[in-house]
């Protein structure tokens, strides 16, 4: 039985995955490039535990979106992670060159199914150079699209107008990762630009840190809102008594408007007695309830300046989003000419607004 989902609800989920997906290939990424720098076994194995457990969470989204293509490089991912690991050695740089290719194909993909296009890659020989690297077997080189540019040259040449097209490959082909194609290479730029605009537009990540301070919060604005009501309560209660005691006072307006007698006088003497104890008691009052209104006036507004920072601090994200990709460029450009590089990001862990951060990117 098939299920129908809802359009809208579906275009929701897809925007979801497509976040994610950037941030899980971000993070496959990383603990790539930080494999390649490291000896110890220990760090080594959390680094293909970490990258293991993205590519198997991409896999199970895909399939939930039905992104097939996205779900089986990732499941090949997964199997040629498995295997490393197993042996839990220091991978080649072919299989990494593999891995990063599958991370760029698999953007790709990911562009193509949310334009609802096939995608602008070889996926034959991508899976069997994957199944090769599983196997531990030798990975067959792939095509470049400088290569069939030439290929295409050495057919015979078609009409004059479209042989002017394939007689000049260097200008038609850029320097693009093994096996894609500059088209395809655009495809993967426009879902990573696609998934930074979901992102920094509809989808909010906070920090449970953030969260939990968040309620915390709320928590205290609650304390303070109860400590309120008791104060208006007690204004109220003081209210009742200076009224109480205007009312006492109005006898005392006849007796000192009229002739005093000796009985009055100590009537009188009596009442003033009580008016004043009246008196004290409010005066008592009313410094307990200004003691008692300050501190709470004091805690709201300690709360809600600090629930204001906290709600600023949620749009705010590290700088080293920034240069993500650097990294991963001067990677390629330094197997590409056959030298070592250490790429060191200083100040990447400084917080941005992300309205600020994107108009950077």
């Amino acid at each position: 039985m098939v299920i129908e989902m809802d359009p809208e609800l579906l275009q929701q989920i897809v925007d979801v995955f497509a976040v994610e997906l950037e941030e899980q290939l971000q993070t496959i990424t990383d603990s790539i490039l930080k494999l390649e720098k490291t000896s110890d076994e220990a760090a080594r194995l959390t680094e293909l535990d970490m990258i293991f457990r993205a590519a198997h969470n991409i896999k199970g989204a895909a399939r939930a979106v039905d992104a097939n293509h996205v779900a089986d490089i990732a499941h090949q991912l997964e199997s040629l992670f498995s295997r490393f690991k197993q042996v839990n050695a220091m991978p080649p740089a072919e299989p990494i060159d593999l891995c990063l290719q599958s991370l760029d194909s698999i953007k790709i993909c990911m562009a193509a199914y949310v334009d609802g296009q096939d995608p602008d890659v070889d996926l034959d020989t991508l899976y069997r150079r994957l199944q090769q690297a599983v196997a531990g077997q030798r990975i067959e080189q792939a095509v470049s699209s400088e290569e069939k540019s030439i290929n295409r040259a050495d057919k015979p040449v078609p009409a004059s107008g479209e042989a002017a097209a394939d007689s000049n490959p260097e200008a038609t082909s850029a320097a693009q990762p093994s096996g894609q194609s500059p088209e395809s290479a655009s495809s993967g730029d426009h879902f990573t630009q696609a998934a930074a605009t979901i992102q920094s537009e509809e989808i909010l990540r906070v920090s449970v840190d953030k969260v939990d301070q968040l309620i915390a919060l709320g928590e205290d604005m609650q304390v303070a809102r109860i400590e309120m009501g008791q104060n208006v309560s007690d204004l109220q209660h003081l209210n009742e008594e200076v009224m109480a005691l205007s009312e006492a006072m109005e006898p005392l307006k006849s007796l000192l408007r009229g002739e005093l007698k000796h009985s009055d006088l100590t009537q009188l003497q009596e009442s003033a007695v009580q008016l004043f104890d009246a008196a004290y008691a409010v005066k008592g009052h009313c410094r307990t309830l200004q003691a008692s209104m300050h501190s709470s006036a004091s805690d709201f507004s300690f709360v809600t300046s600090e629930l204001n920072h906290s709600l600023f601090t949620l749009r705010l994200v590290s700088a080293s989003t920034l240069l993500q990709g650097m990294t991963r460029s001067v990677r390629d450009i330094a197997r590409e000419m056959g030298k070592q590089v250490d790429v060191q990001l200083i100040g990447d862990d400084i917080q941005m607004d992300r309205i600020v951060l994107n108009n950077l990117k």
